[in-house]
């Protein structure tokens, strides 16, 4: 990309570079992974984001989470893989919260973006997720209550070679 006399390069390494006329001697690095600490996560949260991102067989992409409850397995996602998450839950008030809260974290925007809505207000471009999974499979899938109407999912953006549909069940 070349903008105002500049050109930026992005490698498959993910990295960017600006190339311009005047060199600069310590150019500034930006890692948004320091800002993330593992005291805020459940080990089963942990334990969990790893059991699925070995499931998907891959480590970067995008994934999408239908379904939240208290963002600790999105946010496990985010600090044991390179995915890109997507978040996507009915709950404003929930989704608000979590926004601010990954935004301390230096994280929204770069790393995580969370959407209000379900599978019949969100649409998200075919093929797009490497990794879908839910925080709430009870909402997606509900077992208990034959009655109940399952959560709308959009499975069209989920890739059909090689995408991964995870839920992990509650042992109940």
């Amino acid at each position: 990309l070349a903008a105002s006399g500049q050109l930026f390069v992005i490698t498959k390494e993910d990295t960017i570079t600006c190339f311009a006329g005047q060199p600069v001697a310590q150019p500034p690095r930006h890692d948004t992974d320091t800002h993330l600490t593992t005291a805020s996560l459940s080990a089963d949260s942990t334990a969990a984001a790893r059991r699925l991102i070995q499931s998907a067989g891959r480590r970067r992409g995008y994934a999408v989470v239908w379904g939240l409850q208290d963002g600790q397995l999105l946010e496990a996602i985010i600090r044991e893989s390179d995915f890109q998450v997507i978040g996507v839950d009915g709950n404003a008030e929930l989704v608000n919260q979590l926004r601010g809260r990954f935004d301390q974290l230096g994280l929204y925007g770069s790393r995580v973006c969370l959407l209000v809505g379900d599978g019949d207000s969100v649409q998200l471009p075919p093929y797009l997720a490497d990794l879908v999974i839910t925080e709430a499979p009870e909402r997606i899938f509900p077992a208990a209550e034959p009655a109940a109407e399952p959560a709308a999912v959009d499975f069209e953006c989920l890739r059909p070679y090689g995408g991964a549909f995870c839920a992990i069940a509650n042992a109940d």
